[in-house]
């Protein structure tokens, strides 16, 4: 559209004719991207709550005296929950990668966003519709998703308001989910 003058021309969308897969295997394949693509998000925004988190109540136990020590040893055990849930983070050197090897058997949020970038190269790396490994991975890597993030939101709905009620009675500023102050079920203060 240029001034009052409008000029339209049909555009068809073919295949390339190179992929040799079939548009129900290209779907499947789009389908999967996509769910990865649902699950990332959701691990990513957790794991940024908690990182934002983990910050405010290493800076909070710093600033702690010995006169507050039931309030330090909340601030610890609260903690140690979110550091549960997330994952430490990856002690970084001039020649590491920046990679986390997770610890046997243990699952974070962490663990599961490389488990979520390693399954979407698998399955962007071709024209083809997902493995059966693939799709294996997707269900147990959602699950494993489901069940961290579900404890993530009960840390949210129950623990971190009755922290921050113990830190109103006391003077002290809540601690809050994201960089801009707000809190789980608590209005800026």
């Amino acid at each position: 559209t240029v001034g009052e003058k409008t000029l339209t021309q049909p555009l068809s969308l073919k295949m390339d004719p190179r992929v040799k897969t079939t548009l129900a295997d290209l779907t499947k394949q789009f389908d999967m991207a996509r769910g990865i693509g649902k699950e990332q998000a959701a691990v990513r925004k957790a794991q940024q709550e908690g990182t934002n988190l983990h910050h405010q109540l290493k800076a909070l136990h710093e600033k702690l005296d010995a006169r507050q020590e039931v309030l330090s040893k909340q601030v610890e055990t609260l903690d140690s929950k979110v550091i549960s849930i997330i994952g430490s983070e990856p002690v970084r050197t001039p020649d590491s990668s920046g990679v986390e090897e997770p610890a046997f058997g243990q699952t974070t949020l962490r663990s599961l966003a490389t488990l979520w970038s390693e399954l979407e190269r698998s399955v962007e790396s071709a024209d083809a519709a997902p493995t059966l490994d693939a799709a294996t991975a997707f269900a147990k890597d959602r699950a494993s998703t489901s069940k961290l993030l579900a404890g993530w939101e009960e840390l949210k709905s129950k623990e971190l308001p009755r922290f921050n009620e113990s830190l109103g009675k006391v003077g002290l500023p809540l601690v809050s989910l994201d960089h801009n102050g707000r809190a789980a079920n608590h209005p800026r203060r």
